[in-house]
């Protein structure tokens, strides 16, 4: 009697897909945004990983109209968001730059469109010109001198103070201030590079400038620089009226 035993093996088959596209990742620049500090705020959108999960995502840039993978590349490992962000610093006066998103899946790369951007500079011209080392609150009746004016680095931020005789005011930074505007915030966790939060000590309360206001830096020779502050508004608290704040001050870098 003879004895056959039959071994049967099941495979599962992937049907191809029919474009060939659909395999990589989708991605969408969204936008490149000039910031008052002269830096670049790219936006990216994650819309599709394809047929694998996508693992990075970031940006590139170049002087040249179609950017490369690994020119100045800024890569970013995904998280759960679909959306993601990167900064450009240090550009050329007068020269045009291209940028564009990129993301990629075990088959590959895709990209983003190119945003176009020319003659990236900061904003730099402050529109007020007090007198130096001097502060102005209206709403306060106070016209002072600056007695104390200096920068270091403090904790995780860099900190620029001005001391007068009813009050001490502090700027708090992400890092070292370059030349260039800065979008005042008023929590900690909101500086990043091209933020700023402003605090005014009075009578030891803290009081913090309006969101949105402007901060204006401006770098000069031998580690000196000057930042100013035009009519920003703050209100102090169980005030109903609004008190304006306006310096200018120079210090050491």
């Amino acid at each position: 009697m003879i004895s056959i035993s039959l071994l049967l093996v099941f495979s599962t088959c992937k049907r191809a897909l029919k474009d060939v596209k659909d395999y990589y990742p989708k991605v969408e620049t969204v936008s490149a945004t000039v910031l008052g500090n002269g830096s670049v705020r790219m936006t990216g959108r994650l819309l599709k990983d394809g047929e694998s999960e996508v693992t990075y995502y970031g940006f590139c840039m170049s002087k040249q109209p179609i950017p490369a993978l690994d020119e100045n590349q800024i890569s970013i490992e995904k998280r759960s968001t679909n959306d993601f962000e990167g900064l450009y610093k240090g550009f050329d006066k007068n020269t045009k730059y291209y940028f564009r998103a990129w993301a990629n899946n075990e088959f590959g790369y895709s990209f983003g469109e190119v945003i176009e951007l020319n003659s990236i500079e900061a904003d730099t011209i402050a529109p007020c010109t007090p007198e130096l080392d001097k502060v102005n609150i209206e709403g306060q009746n106070i016209k002072e001198s600056y007695i104390d004016v200096y920068s270091r680095e403090q904790s995780d931020y860099w900190m620029v103070s001005g001391k007068a005789n009813s009050h001490h005011d502090f700027l708090f930074f992400k890092d070292r201030p370059v030349t260039g505007s800065y979008k005042v915030v008023t929590s900690f966790d909101e500086i990043n590079d091209y933020t700023v939060l402003v605090e005014i000590r009075k009578n030891n309360v803290d009081y913090t400038l309006d969101k949105d206001s402007k901060v204006y830096v401006k770098v000069l020779k031998n580690d000196r620089a000057e930042v100013t502050i035009c009519k920003a508004p703050f209100t102090y608290v169980g005030s109903p009226s609004r008190n304006y704040l306006t310096l200018r001050m120079n210090y050491y870098q």
